[in-house]
């Protein structure tokens, strides 16, 4: 599997690299996968903070109406946790699934070509063995 970096900062050769291979990968999608995969990692990593600072805060309110405020505040930020998580193992999944389909970058010298006849042989070395069947 091409590593996501590489992918995302050589598109125009990875997508020709495809074009050339006969395989169709949208490798916009996946940058656009990348992107919504950091957005939810930054988000998610704002949520935590959020609720580690609400949670320190809730034993030290003496006022019994601002503590259960505190409480339903921490209880909705655990829940957008979870929502966010969920949406980031989702947006993983199908990250991978379409990161798995691109492949390997040829090498520059190797021709492009779809049918057999289209290959070059660069060098032969030793005799195919010869087969008998009885």
């Amino acid at each position: 599997m091409l590593d996501l970096q590489l992918l995302c900062e050589n598109q125009e050769a990875v997508t020709e690299n495809c074009r050339n291979r006969g395989i169709d990968v949208d490798v916009a999608a996946i940058v656009s996968l990348r992107e919504q995969r950091s957005r939810l990692i930054t988000d998610g990593d704002a949520l935590r903070r959020q609720q580690k600072e609400t949670s320190s805060q809730i034993p030290k309110e003496a006022d019994a109406a601002k503590k259960q405020a505190l409480i339903a505040q921490g209880k909705e930020l655990r829940q957008q946790v979870a929502a966010n998580e969920a949406d980031l193992k989702e947006i993983e999944s199908r990250l991978r699934d379409e990161q798995s389909r691109v492949p390997h970058m040829t090498h520059p010298d190797a021709p492009v070509s779809r049918d057999p006849d289209g290959s070059v042989t660069l060098r032969t070395s030793g005799e195919a063995p010869k087969c008998e069947f009885k």
